[in-house]
């Protein structure tokens, strides 16, 4: 069988429009080769890219001139944690006032108005920006999921956003619905998070009613030499707390951890460990075995909690 032609160099780094191609003189017959694959109506693109759910976002939005992406599509470009409930594979695109919203398969349009502020411009796709996108998401997330969202936006490593810059959007933002709860998130958020199941653990101490605790604070030995900083803990109680995610599982990083550990133990500290079944709420609504464990190490060190009742 003959090999198709080589498409413009223009055309052969990602998805493209059909107009696109007539423009530069690339044929109906051309366009319907084995070679290429169908982002969506009106769209081709090479078949030796990745065909995910962010190139068909790219290829949305190409046929609909002016639209950005928004809403879960934008916070899966900027990977913000989203709960299974949003991953639908629904393309979101806004288009200014005065547009009607797109209507096509798997696209759901949205008329709304953009600061020049709110758009983040892309090679392939415009998007609304962390800030604009995490607000946005308060329409459908609860106030924790919030908490979880922006704290990836300010977390410690290539944070993508600012306290400052969250609290002056919401201030820009009166009357507008999800200000209220957008308010209520910010309340919660910290800076210099890891991870979305750390501020989980952290939400779910607090909803029980133990005392925030507080993130990263290092461990000095007694030489003033770094020891470790801990996800969370209570440093006047000497209190460490490590969640441990999938990467823990590795003997390496095992080893690594129990030695951080012991060494944090001679120095007088307790250390707590969680992982993912500890967050979940007991038979009949009982607490999670995290609350219990926490509140454990608090009465140890003399700092007693009334339990829930």
């Amino acid at each position: 069988m003959r090999n198709p032609s080589p498409l413009p160099e223009s055309l052969d780094s990602g998805p493209f429009t059909l107009q696109q191609a007539r423009d530069l003189g690339v044929g109906n017959k051309r366009t319907l080769a084995r070679d290429l694959i169908i982002p969506t109506r009106g769209t081709r693109m090479p078949a030796a890219f990745e065909d995910d759910f962010l190139t068909k976002a790219a290829a949305c939005s190409m046929v609909v001139p002016g639209s950005v992406v928004g809403f879960s599509t934008a916070a899966t470009l900027w990977k913000i944690p989203l709960p299974e409930r949003m991953e639908t594979g629904i393309v979101h695109l806004i288009q200014p006032p005065g547009s009607r919203a797109c209507r096509r398969n798997s696209v759901k349009g949205h008329v709304l108005e953009l600061d020049e502020a709110d758009i983040s411009k892309g090679r392939s796709l415009n998007a609304t920006s962390p800030e604009r996108t995490w607000f946005d998401l308060s329409k459908e997330l609860t106030v924790d999921e919030l908490v979880i969202a922006g704290d990836h936006l300010v977390r410690r490593q290539d944070p993508l956003s600012s306290m400052d810059r969250l609290l002056h959007l919401v201030e820009g933002m009166a009357r507008r619905r999800g200000v209220k709860k957008a308010k209520e998130a910010l309340r919660w958020i910290r800076p210099r998070t890891d991870s979305p199941k750390e501020t989980e653990l952290r939400l779910v101490l607090i909803r029980a009613g133990l005392p925030e605790p507080a993130i990263n604070v290092a461990i000095l030995d007694e030489n003033g030499q770094w020891v470790q900083d801990p996800d969370m803990g209570y440093p006047d109680l000497k209190i460490a707390m490590q969640y441990d995610g999938g990467h823990h599982i590795t003997e390496m990083q095992r080893r690594s951890d129990i030695a951080r550990d012991d060494r944090a133990v001679e120095l007088g500290w307790t250390v707590l460990k969680y992982c993912q079944p500890d967050l979940i709420p007991g038979w009949y609504g009982g607490e999670p075995t995290a609350v219990r464990k926490t509140r454990w190490a608090l009465d140890r060190k003399g700092h007693t909690i009334p339990k829930a009742a």
